[in-house]
């Protein structure tokens, strides 16, 4: 009996077409497991590379959330910050513009600024005139137009209080012409002169 069986396992009762059958299902057989096998290779390593992509992407989202919790906890030294400057900038704004209620006022002020300075500098002058005020910033541009008769220490003094006047003073246009070719000392000046007010 045990023979028998055997012999059935080892075909050795099968006939012809049924050992090519059986060789048959074998090969299906194991070119199944092969596949599967090969299949389940794929997938463990394609889940690996999706595991590895979802780690580094949790990674560099924590690494962003931490920062906007820094900047959020950190929002209100910047906002003291902020103000600070804006204060500052405001003050120091304040201190260099012409201040004055009305143009009209703004611009009696410059006068008096380049009287004070053309007397300081001992520069005689003929006439001043304000020309047409512009906007450009939030600021009102005032421009006015002198012309004067001096010495050249006179002007160059006068040229230098302007610059370092605690308003802000600029020279836009400037000439200076010699009054006597025989005599080289007194010189006529003209010029264009630009200083800030918010109106």
């Amino acid at each position: 009996m045990r023979y028998k069986i055997l012999n059935v396992f080892n075909g050795a009762n099968l006939t012809p077409d049924q050992r090519k059958n059986r060789t048959r299902m074998l090969l299906i057989s194991f070119m199944i497991i092969l596949a599967i096998l090969v299949a389940g290779r794929f997938l463990v390593n394609a889940y690996g590379d999706y595991a590895d992509n979802l780690q580094n992407d949790i990674e560099i989202n924590t690494l962003k959330y931490n920062s906007l919790v820094r900047l959020v906890s950190e929002a209100e030294k910047y906002k003291n910050e902020h103000l600070a400057l804006n204060r500052f900038r405001n003050d120091f704004l304040n201190a260099k513009l012409i201040q004055g209620a009305t143009p009209a006022l703004a611009e009696a002020q410059l006068q008096n600024i380049i009287n004070t300075m053309a007397e300081e500098s001992n520069l005689n002058l003929l006439t001043m005139n304000m020309l047409p005020r512009t906007q450009a910033n939030g600021v009102t541009h005032l421009k006015i137009g002198i012309t004067g008769r001096g010495e050249i220490e006179a002007i160059q003094n006068f040229l230098y209080k302007a610059s370092v006047h605690e308003k802000f003073i600029f020279v836009d246009q400037m000439e200076v012409r010699i009054l006597n070719h025989r005599e080289r000392r007194f010189f006529n000046f003209n010029a264009q002169l630009v200083a800030w007010t918010k109106l």
